[in-house]
């Protein structure tokens, strides 16, 4: 058997890295909708669970070099992770939608192909950081194609665009989860869903220096516990 004193040793130990891990501060890049659709609804939760973990919130819908940056993490789209760093899900696959009011239906008509969408009012988004329209982007038949809508509103927020469609004033494109709560309430109804393309998941993800980092570990740990819950 292992003397007293070194299992006592072992234990003191173990205490005090689980008092360390609980402390510090997290900095994490992220554009909004990775928040809205990852750590939002996790956020309170984590603060009573750790409350001496400062968790730093860097918005940014571009690409950032988290090293450089100084950056202990960032979250993005599965597909935008370079393949140097360790990536963990934190989301479901997300999914791309066309969605309008009832009664800019009822004013307009459904378009019923995505060439449709050329006859209609669409409520177009510009990235902030590369001032770069987004493209409405389709699954046609295993192939990704694309529509360049016209429309006579454009904005920079995904917040503002839902909003703009709740009134009726054109059609929007995000992701189903971005308006799921107002496809719940009837307030927006989706189109085209045959041509919805589909998209990779979220990812938490991290260099390789990071990976002992212990308040990300903290932070890891905490959040693919409540994916899978």
């Amino acid at each position: 058997a292992r003397p007293v004193v070194a299992e006592l040793c072992d234990a003191l130990e173990e205490a005090r890295s689980a008092s360390r891990a609980r402390r510090g501060t997290l900095r994490i890049t992220l554009s909004f909708d990775a928040y809205v659709q990852t750590v939002a609804r996790n956020l309170a939760a984590f603060q009573r669970a750790y409350p001496e973990i400062e968790l730093e919130l860097s918005f940014n819908e571009a690409f950032v070099d988290i090293v450089q940056d100084g950056f202990h993490a960032g979250i993005r789209l599965g597909d935008l992770i370079g393949p140097d760093m360790i990536a963990v899900r934190v989301s479901p696959p997300q999914r791309q939608v066309i969605f309008g009011s009832p009664v800019y239906f009822d004013m307009h008509g459904r378009p019923q192909r995505p060439a449709d969408l050329l006859n209609h009012n669409c409520i177009q988004y510009r990235y902030i950081a590369s001032q770069q329209f987004a493209e409405w982007q389709f699954d046609d038949k295993g192939e990704t194609t694309t529509v360049d809508v016209r429309g006579n509103l454009v904005v920079n927020n995904t917040r503002a665009l839902i909003a703009s469609a709740v009134l009726g004033l054109g059609l929007g494109w995000l992701f189903h989860s971005n308006v799921e709560p107002e496809l719940q309430s009837g307030a927006l109804e989706c189109v085209l869903e045959n041509y919805s393309l589909k998209r990779p998941a979220y990812y938490l993800y991290f260099p390789k220096a990071n990976a002992q980092l212990e308040v990300l570990r903290v932070f890891i740990d905490f959040m693919k516990q409540q994916a899978s819950n």
